[in-house]
């Protein structure tokens, strides 16, 4: 019983230390490095990967027609929603058009002050957009014209 707790008086100090020190080392693009921010980004990033069906999501948007996200990018009601978003389940949706003026969705989570997510266009889609703020704006590529997405 007593190795027992000198081994936790020891191991649990040491794996908080390394925990808190590890994340440092994850590069990201980003202005800061805020440690708890970049294990989020790359948990979400994998979570968007395993689960968003990117191919159905993309046929989607080909099938838009242009008047659908040029003359008044915005919200996308749940309703309009195809099957291959609402497996996501995202707080919201908004539909604008990329650089190239194709279509891009985003998707968002969050509230308040943090929000999250991920947007979807084209593969030549680039990653910065001006549709959203750039300013305090954290971007993961997921694969080309995919990326993730975090703001304060």
């Amino acid at each position: 019983m007593k190795k027992l707790i000198i081994v936790a008086e020891i191991g649990i100090p040491l794996a908080f230390v390394t925990l808190f020190i590890i994340p440092y080392f994850i590069p990201i693009e980003s202005d800061l490095s805020w440690p708890w921010f970049k294990i989020f980004m790359y948990g979400f990033r994998e979570r968007i990967r395993s689960k968003a069906d990117i191919p159905a999501i993309r046929d989607w948007l080909k099938s838009l027609n242009k008047e659908d996200y040029t003359d008044h990018a915005g919200r996308l009601h749940s309703d309009k929603w195809p099957k291959s978003l609402k497996v996501l389940n995202p707080g919201k949706a908004t539909l604008a058009m990329d650089e190239n003026v194709n279509p891009e969705i985003v998707l968002w989570w969050g509230g308040g002050i943090q929000h999250w997510g991920v947007a979807i266009g084209t593969e030549s889609m680039q990653i910065s957009h001006s549709a959203y703020r750039d300013y305090i704006s954290y971007k993961l590529p997921v694969e080309p014209g995919v990326y993730v997405w975090f703001e304060l």
